[in-house]
């Protein structure tokens, strides 16, 4: 039987593990806490997951090359902010033929980069062998066994198809796309929209002017697809609007969740202290907003949130901002789908 070593033992990639081991796969689960690990060993559950009993024979380690040591397959649910410094301490151990599914939504905040980029710089593998998972899945959901979909891209048809079979289920539902650089944008520019989204519903701003912020930041994930080399369609699929629909509206979300408080009134500092609201967002805000200037993008809703973030302005003065800004046509001649009938 292949082994699948999985790593993070956070909710996502605890959820997966749990998922894959009621498959009846071989999973070894790579915890950087010992509490967690002795938790998931002994207690057959973690902080994140209160809810859920996990299957007995997930076993966790707090050694990385115990749990890569002969894996045939890796899943990296590692948080964006660690992963090229774990990459780099682990390598030496690595599986070099395993084929290796990315499922962390964002981007590294001083390059830019996407997680499977970082992947291929830190590890001696091809990009054949990798694969990303994206879309509209919170832990829970898929942790409880309800029914949801998602997306799988990968540059070479067979690892794509390979992860698709790996994990389907009943209530799993996978599906496959070549297109690597829109999925992972997409899954990483969606963090920055539902920050913004939060922000609206801490604030109380109503419900009407939410939806309207995520329609105006679809042009802005089209600007920087269209820039980066992404396939424009991805974002009207499982991995763009998909995602975006549900991390923008639901409780849940941790990216939602984060701009929430903000929009409350917390500082940024105060939020990012709480260890229980690791969002992603905040990092891929840095990244996007950065990306925006190195190829002067018109990204009005990325910069905002990131000046509020960054707490060069008030919350007062971002939305007022957004809304005395000149008065244009919704599409005009840069819409990337403006020549589409």
């Amino acid at each position: 039987m292949s082994k699948i070593a999985v790593l993070g033992a956070g909710a996502w990639g605890t959820t997966l593990a749990k998922h894959l081991c009621e498959q009846g796969k071989y999973v070894e689960l790579w915890s950087y806490s010992q509490k967690t690990a002795g938790d998931i060993n002994h207690h057959h559950r973690i902080e994140k997951l209160k809810e859920i009993t996990l299957p007995a024979d997930l076993k966790a380690y707090t050694d990385p090359e115990h749990a890569l040591k002969d894996a045939d397959i890796v899943i990296s649910a590692i948080v964006s902010t660690g992963l090229r410094e774990f990459l780099k301490k682990t390598r030496r151990f690595w599986p070099t033929k395993a084929k290796v599914l990315s499922t962390t939504k964002g981007l590294e905040a001083n390059s830019g980069k996407r997680m499977s980029e970082v992947i291929l710089e830190e590890l001696d593998i091809d990009q054949s062998q990798i694969a990303i998972l994206s879309g509209p899945n919170l832990a829970m959901d898929v942790a409880k066994c309800l029914p949801v979909i998602s997306n799988i891209a990968s540059y070479d048809q067979s690892t794509a198809l390979f992860f698709q079979e790996l994990l389907l289920s009943k209530n799993f539902r996978p599906y496959t796309n070549d297109d690597v650089v829109g999925v992972e944008l997409n899954g990483a520019i969606k963090n920055v929209i539902a920050i913004a989204a939060g922000i609206c519903y801490g604030m109380g701003l109503g419900q009407s002017i939410r939806a309207g912020i995520v329609a105006r930041a679809m042009q802005e994930i089209w600007r920087v697809s269209e820039k980066m080399g992404a396939d424009l369609k991805t974002s009207l699929g499982i991995s763009g609007i998909g995602d975006i629909i549900l991390t923008c509206t639901a409780t849940a979300s941790r990216n939602h969740i984060f701009g929430e408080r903000i929009g409350k009134g917390e500082s940024v500092r105060d939020v990012m202290a709480d260890i229980s609201i690791i969002a992603e967002g905040k990092n891929t805000v840095v990244a996007m907003y950065n990306l925006s200037q190195a190829y002067d993008l018109k990204m009005p809703i990325c910069k905002v949130v990131y000046d509020i973030i960054t707490e060069k302005i008030s919350l007062k003065q971002a939305f007022h901002y957004l809304l005395v800004r000149p008065e244009t046509p919704e599409f005009n001649e840069e819409f990337p789908f403006a020549g589409v009938r």
